[in-house]
């Protein structure tokens, strides 16, 4: 027996199903998975934003107070934080694969609202709403390389990592924090094409014969620098890990749907099943729109589902601005949930496009530095840290030895 029913036991399902069970504890609950253990294995950035609204519960908060510190968090460890939090309220798990949305109802007879936070390859998306989508396109593809250290891990200094990225020839990002590390390196397509399945659940190690020769040595390279400037000890009981990332921005054409049978039950999608971007703020993203949309899916009564049932659509502002995220005779709450949805998208879109110009020009620059002036990174400009200490402040001067004669 469940009132709602969530697909999907990600970090972005668990917190949508947590918050509408805080603001209505007599919400019964279900969140499904085809998994019984979390899968994925990377680190993604919080940006503490996308935690703001949430309902007033300590456990949830001391989870976001968590999150907020860290900014950097394991996703397996973000959602078994989250999957303990959904138990103790008296949400209720089961391992089941989601294929057929009218076995579901079958299942599920007394359920109002179905949640598709099935990832970006949602089953949900493809089977209720046509997999249709306004937008699909991929901006850059990256290879990410992560491991533990055996220390607090530190990022390298301005300089040092600007020197990196012309010695690699290409744009790198640098994210450390705690015990872990991850280097992105934006690779040119035919690099991304060799290396395209090692994927978050499969990850590569460095030994992988199907890494190319400039991309491996790249990688080497660098965390042989992070190792001399700044005495970084990698943990040897983990592996340095690899993974392909394709930056995707896409939106589904449809997030919220009504059964066509006047039957009351209404279909949603949140998170990655709603749509994606790059730059790691999908998280961000889905964790907006579940905050959102619990509050919606809390306010769900038998006679909220009787009303949605003779057709009762709110004709207002927030209607007309989300139509076309919208299908069949949907109650307003979810409408302005959609409305909330394609501004977040574009929102989001937006920014991925200028972040997209902004790499790009940098990687031209570093491409240009790589190719042209080789010796002028590697030879001509040798810089030297002096560290010491005044009056107990740690002070950091680069001397920079002029070019040799022609």
């Amino acid at each position: 027996m469940a009132d709602v029913v969530v697909v999907g036991a990600g970090p972005v399902g668990l917190w949508t199903a947590i918050q509408a069970k805080i603001q209505n504890n007599n919400l019964r609950i279900t969140i499904l998975d085809k998994y019984a253990d979390y899968q994925r294995k990377q680190a993604l950035w919080v940006d503490p934003k996308s935690l703001l609204g949430v309902p007033d519960h300590e456990e949830l908060k001391k989870i976001c107070d968590n999150f907020k510190e860290k900014k950097l968090v394991p996703i397996q460890e973000m959602q078994e934080a989250l999957a303990g939090c959904a138990k103790a309220l008296g949400i209720k798990f089961k391992t089941e694969t989601f294929e057929d949305p009218s076995a579901l109802k079958t299942e599920f007879p007394d359920a109002q609202v179905f949640i598709g936070a099935d990832g970006a390859y949602s089953k949900v998306r493809e089977t209720v709403f046509g997999n249709v989508k306004s937008l699909d396109r991929t901006v850059e593809q990256i290879v990410q390389v992560s491991y533990k250290t055996k220390t607090n891990a530190q990022k390298l200094n301005q300089l040092h990592e600007t020197s990196m990225k012309g010695s690699v020839g290409t744009f790198v990002q640098e994210h450390a924090k705690g015990y872990g590390v991850a280097l992105r390196f934006f690779v040119t397509p035919s690099d991304y094409e060799r290396v395209k399945d090692a994927k978050a659940r499969t990850p590569w190690t460095l030994d992988n014969s199907k890494i190319p020769e400039s991309l491996k040595k790249g990688i080497e390279d660098w965390i042989r620098t992070r190792k001399q400037k700044l005495g970084e000890e990698i943990d040897d009981t983990a592996q340095i890990q690899l993974t392909a990332v394709p930056l995707h921005v896409y939106s589904a054409r449809r997030v919220v749907a009504q059964d066509k049978d006047n039957s009351g039950v209404t279909w949603c999608l949140v998170g990655d099943a709603a749509g994606g971007v790059p730059y790691f703020r999908s998280l961000n993203k889905g964790l907006l729109e579940g905050t959102r949309l619990a509050s919606v899916v809390a306010r769900v009564t038998d006679q909220s589902r009787q009303d949605i049932a003779m057709g009762r659509i709110w004709r207002g502002a927030s209607y007309f601005t989300s139509w076309w995220k919208v299908e069949g005779n949907v109650d307003r709450d979810f409408a302005a949930y959609a409305t909330f949805v394609s501004y977040t998208a574009v929102r989001e879109n937006i920014g991925a496009f200028i972040k997209s110009i902004g790499i790009n020009l940098l990687r031209l620059i570093f491409a240009v530095t790589y190719y042209v002036t080789p010796t002028f990174v590697s030879n001509w400009v040798k810089v030297t840290f002096l560290d010491w200490e005044r009056e107990g402040v740690e002070l950091l001067d680069a001397v920079v030895e002029p070019l040799p004669a022609t």
